[in-house]
């Protein structure tokens, strides 16, 4: 199983998903593509959502966290952050004051989220028809 993640708008709908060559159980690999998303997209982004592919408690790394940081500097705005293990989902947003201060929040439901521990689970490289 390897990491993967997707990009939606203020909406709620998947505008990238990201699948990068290189994915790991434990990390995505950057990529200027994913970056170039994010700045087209920078007014209607709502976040983006990755999956830790294993069951169990969703929750954000310290990478994560510092990576959360750097983009909503760059962006200039917040994100919601989604993490899907294969058991649980779980969003978390900044709620200061400090730099890395993330807490949990509720999460609505999504379709796409199967679709993401699919694409997880199988190390799918080829972006899903939506």
């Amino acid at each position: 199983m390897i990491e993967t993640a997707l990009v939606f708008n203020l909406e709620g709908k998947v505008i990238h998903w990201h699948l990068p060559p290189g994915r790991q159980g434990g990390w995505i690999p950057d990529s200027r593509n994913l970056w170039d998303v994010l700045w087209e997209n920078r007014e209607n982004l709502g976040g983006i959502a990755h999956t830790h592919p294993w069951h169990g408690t969703a929750a954000p790394s310290g990478t994560d966290i510092t990576t959360f940081a750097a983009c909503e500097a760059a962006l200039g705005r917040r994100l919601m952050w989604p993490i899907v293990t294969m058991s649980e989902v779980a969003t978390f947003i900044w709620t200061g004051p400090g730099k890395y201060d993330y807490r949990r929040v509720p999460f609505l439901k999504s379709d796409d989220i199967c679709e993401l521990r699919r694409l997880s689970e199988k190390g799918a490289t080829v972006v899903p028809l939506s």
